[in-house]
């Protein structure tokens, strides 16, 4: 697929010309309707806020600047996980928010 500059005066998405333009084929369609589903579910709510202060390891984490710079790297950079394989705190609190996100995942199949 080709990608463009980005527009520096209004940071809009990359400028391509119309006739460079590649539509998204019906699988790449497909693909950005479920991913968009997917971000969408897992937005937060009221009811995922009232289980996040319900837990433990998630509040303990929220409020720990180590975890959260942890998790800021490891969003920059996937691969950083492996950086905190040995940190318990981490791993808690990621166990955490995985469970509670298959949760709600759980909750949306049924």
């Amino acid at each position: 697929m080709l990608r463009g500059q980005r527009d520096a005066v209004h940071n809009k998405k990359p400028q391509i010309p119309d006739f460079l333009r590649v539509e998204p084929d019906a699988d790449e369609k497909k693909y950005q309707k479920v991913r968009g589903e997917l971000l969408d579910a897992l937005k937060p709510t009221p009811d995922m806020m009232g289980k996040i202060q319900q837990n433990p390891d998630l509040l303990t984490g929220f409020e720990d600047p180590e975890v959260m710079a942890a998790v800021n790297d490891v969003a920059q950079n996937p691969q950083h996980m492996a950086k905190y394989r040995n940190n318990k705190k981490v791993q808690a609190f990621y166990a955490a928010m995985a469970g509670l996100m298959g949760q709600k995942l759980e909750g949306m199949g049924k």
